[in-house]
């Protein structure tokens, strides 16, 4: 029993050491954020004739969420019925260069990527070039076989048994979330998965996976017969115009994207991120957008110039599991479908499509309400500890006071 105190005592002296190095390195690198209780700096635009009631109170939520959780620079984008109606920017790109955060400055998207890459395998296989409940190493025989079968749906729903980031001894991210390794095809990044063992049978259960993405988008390379960022960009990228989205190199910066930080400790300071590489996980989490970019996106989406109704009710319903029940994150293709209510509004309902995403020292979160053809885009240049749930609270609220007309 001695030993075993020693060890736990041991373990409690290092994690105390840990922290009182880990805070003095925060002390000596945290920027603090001007004017963190009342924005001065704001871009806004909107268009003629956009209803001045819902823009003036989601105006005050934006600030709100950028005091609350302590964000440099806040961006939003709503769409209505097909057009952007709103765009506004507050705060800071960049703390360091006092650059102001502008409506058509790119952010880090994390996993909003997935819906993004999810609407070009949707594509794929509307026109037949994309079999969904095909072996996927139909399309990709060097990918290894496994103990069972795997598909392009159940990858899209995360149940397919993949594994999603692992914890590995590389400070400061400590996962590979937060990898610095340098992928030329998207079959090389597979590596680093490719050989571990299923979590579960497919479709018996449900696992988060970006890697299911990366693996994925190497079948969507194959189907298609060409590059992954190539296709995103034919396929989607170009026909809807939007010009501040592609991948987030951090290798060559696109000028005027949103510098990266993490706020630890909510004291209205934060700190720089740490260089991260995302050509491991274009697909699942390495894109850069802009707000108005994704609005405008939702909005295509919605009114069927990406995919027709069929497939996009396809894209929109949860996946069930083996035993009949849809699973727990109510996940559909690329995007979760949640009832979403608000107590401004007691007794009302509004179905909610949405993905949010983390990157190493962004946030975003894409949210539709198909039946109102509502769409609200969100970025925030800052990761929290733990992540913050208030942007998808923010996104929802704004989502309904547009819906609401109020």
């Amino acid at each position: 029993m001695r030993w075993l105190i020693r060890i736990v005592l041991g373990l409690l002296l290092l994690s105390a050491l840990a922290a009182g190095s880990l805070f003095a390195l925060y002390e000596s690198n945290k920027v603090v954020i001007p004017d963190l209780a009342k924005s001065s700096v704001i871009d806004s635009r909107r268009a003629e004739g956009a209803p001045s009631g819902p823009i003036a109170r989601a105006t005050d939520r934006l600030e709100q969420l950028r005091r609350e959780i302590g964000y440099p620079g806040v961006s939003a984008a709503v769409a209505v019925d097909g057009t952007v109606v709103w765009q506004e920017a507050r705060g800071w790109a960049s703390l360091e260069r006092k650059a102001p955060a502008k409506i058509d400055t790119p952010f880090a998207i994390g996993s909003v990527s997935k819906t993004l890459t999810a609407a070009v395998a949707m594509k794929l296989a509307e026109r037949g070039a994309l079999e969904l409940d095909a072996d996927i190493r139909k399309y990709l025989p060097s990918f290894p076989q496994k103990e069972h079968v795997i598909t392009a749906r159940q990858l899209l729903s995360h149940q397919a048994g993949i594994r999603h980031y692992n914890f590995a001894l590389s400070p400061p991210t400590f996962s590979e979330f937060g990898a610095t390794e340098q992928y030329d095809r998207v079959a090389d990044s597979l590596t680093v998965f490719a050989n571990d063992p299923l979590l579960f049978k497919p479709d018996t259960n449900f696992a988060y996976s970006s890697y299911g993405f990366n693996l994925l988008s190497a079948v969507m390379e194959a189907a298609a017969g060409k590059p992954f960022l190539d296709l995103m960009q034919a396929e989607l990228f170009t026909p809807l115009e939007l010009a501040g989205t592609g991948p987030d190199d951090k290798r060559r910066p696109v000028p005027g994207r949103a510098s990266d930080y993490q706020n630890m400790l909510r004291d209205g300071a934060v700190i720089p991120a740490p260089f991260t590489n995302s050509s491991g996980k274009w697909a699942g989490g390495g894109f850069r957008a802009t707000p108005t970019d994704l609005a405008r996106f939702g909005a295509a989406l919605l009114r069927g110039d990406v995919v027709g109704q069929e497939t996009l009710q396809m894209m929109f319903t949860p996946r069930k599991l083996a035993n009949g029940k849809v699973n727990p994150q109510d996940y559909a293709l690329g995007v979760r479908v949640d009832q979403i209510t608000d107590e401004a509004f007691p007794g009302k309902t509004w179905r909610a499509v949405h993905h949010g995403g983390v990157a190493v020292g962004s946030q975003a979160m894409l949210v539709m309400l198909p039946d109102q053809k509502i769409v609200v885009a969100l970025s925030m240049n800052a990761t929290t500890q733990p992540p913050a749930r208030g942007m998808f609270d923010a996104a929802t609220d704004i989502a309904v006071l547009f819906a609401e007309g109020r």
